[in-house]
C-alpha cells in the first residue's frame, strides 16, 4: 500500500523560502523533499540530512510506503549547502533572517527537467571528466558511467545507480583492460594487483550502502572498497587491517575511455549513441550462421579464426565518429557468446 503526501505549496509560494527549503531544493530539486527539509533543527543542516535519510529508504509511516527514493544530486547535504550559500554570496543576492529569495534559487538551481541541459549541469556537482586527466579515481569514474559521461543526473545516494557502474568496472579491473594505481602509506604511487578486486564489495559513495544501522562494512572484518568522491578519496581494506592498505585508488584514463567510452558528440537531445553489445552478438551470431566456425577446415577467406570475428564485430559496431571498440576488449566481451554458439551448433 502507497500514500502519497500532497505537497505543502504554502512554503513553496512564498516569496522567501528558510534554509532547509532552499538547501533541500538544491540538493534535489523536487518541491516535495524541499518542503520536509523545513523543520527546526539544530543545527540546521540536521532537517535536509534527516529528509534525505528518510527518502533514501522509504521510510513508512504507519506502515505504508510514502513512494520516497533516493533523491541527492551531491554527495553531502553540506555541500549542496556550501553550493547554495556560493551561488548566493558570488551574485549577491539578498537574504533575510537566513531566508532565501525563491525566484532567485529556483532560477539559479533550476530543475532536472529544465531545457538548457548545460545550465541544469552547471547547477549541480560534477565529477572529474577522463577526457581531461591523465588518471582519475575509481569513484569518479563510476560516477561518469554512470552518468553517461556526466551527461545525465542520477542521484548520488542510489544504491542501483551506482551498482550498474561499478559491477563492469571492477570486472574490468579484474580482467587487466584497466590498470588501478594507489598509495600504500605515501608516496610514490603504484599499481595495485588485479586480483585484488575479485569479489570484494564496494561501499558506495554519498552513504548510498548505508542502512539503518550504518555501513555494513566494518574495517577489520570485512575486505571491501570505500568509494568516496571527496577529499578523502577511495581506499582499499582488507580483512584483519583497520587501516587502509591502499589509499587514493586511480584508473589509468587511457584505459578507462578504451573501454567505457561512448560517442555522445554530436547526439542531440535524443539518447546518446553508444556501443551496442547486443547488436554486435546479433550481428556475430548470423555471421556465424552463414559463414560458419571460423576454426574449422573449410573456413572462408579471411574467417579463419577468432580474431576475424572479433575484427568484424568492432567494425560493424564502428561508431559515426569513426570510433572503434578496443579490440582487445571485443575479444572478451565475445568470447562468452562464441562458447554459447559453439556448445548449441
Amino acid at each position: 500500500m502507497t500514500k502519497v503526501e500532497p505537497t505543502s505549496s504554502s512554503i513553496l509560494d512564498a516569496e522567501w523560502w528558510p534554509f532547509g527549503v532552499a538547501a533541500g531544493w538544491v540538493l534535489s530539486r523536487n518541491e516535495r523533499f524541499a518542503v520536509e527539509c523545513h523543520q527546526e533543527t539544530n543545527p540546521p543542516i540536521a532537517a535536509v540530512r534527516n529528509a534525505a535519510y528518510q527518502w533514501r529508504w522509504d521510510i513508512k509511516v504507519d506502515g505504508c510506503s510514502l513512494g520516497r527514493r533516493p533523491i541527492m544530486l551531491f554527495p553531502s547535504e553540506e555541500i549542496a549547502a556550501e553550493q547554495l550559500q556560493a551561488e548566493v554570496d558570488a551574485a549577491r543576492i539578498r537574504c533575510e533572517d537566513n531566508a532565501y529569495s525563491a525566484v532567485n534559487i529556483r532560477s539559479r538551481f533550476p530543475q532536472i527537467d529544465y531545457p538548457d541541459r548545460v545550465r541544469v549541469a552547471a547547477s549541480m556537482w560534477q565529477g572529474q571528466d577522463p577526457n581531461k586527466c591523465r588518471r582519475i579515481s575509481l569513484s569518479h569514474a563510476a560516477w561518469w558511467i554512470a552518468s553517461t559521461q556526466g551527461t545525465t543526473p542520477f542521484a548520488l545516494d542510489d544504491r542501483a545507480a551506482w551498482a550498474s557502474a561499478f559491477t563492469p568496472l571492477l570486472q574490468s579491473i579484474v580482467d587487466k583492460d584497466v590498470q588501478v594505481f594507489g598509495v600504500v602509506a605515501q608516496p610514490p604511487v603504484q599499481k595495485v594487483p588485479a586480483d585484488s578486486f575479485d569479489g570484494v564489495p564496494v561501499e558506495y559513495p554519498a552513504r548510498a550502502s548505508e542502512g539503518s544501522g550504518g555501513s555494513p562494512y566494518q574495517h577489520g572484518y570485512h575486505a571491501f572498497v570505500a568509494a568516496d568522491l571527496l577529499a578523502h578519496g577511495d581506499r582499499y581494506y582488507a580483512r584483519g587491517k583497520r587501516e587502509a592498505i591502499w589509499r587514493g585508488l586511480q584508473l589509468s584514463t587511457v584505459d578507462l575511455l578504451k573501454c567505457f567510452r561512448k560517442n555522445i558528440s554530436g547526439s542531440g537531445p535524443g539518447a546518446p549513441v553508444i556501443y551496442d553489445w547486443d547488436e554486435g552478438f546479433q550481428f556475430m551470431i548470423k555471421e556465424l550462421t552463414q559463414r560458419g566456425d571460423p576454426l574449422k577446415e573449410n573456413a572462408t577467406p579471411g574467417w579463419k579464426s577468432d580474431a576475424d570475428v572479433g575484427r568484424a564485430v568492432a567494425a560493424h559496431l564502428l561508431l559515426k565518429d569513426g570510433a572503434e571498440p578496443d579490440h582487445k576488449h571485443v575479444m572478451k566481451r565475445i568470447k562468452p557468446e562464441l562458447i554459447k554458439w559453439r556448445g548449441r551448433a
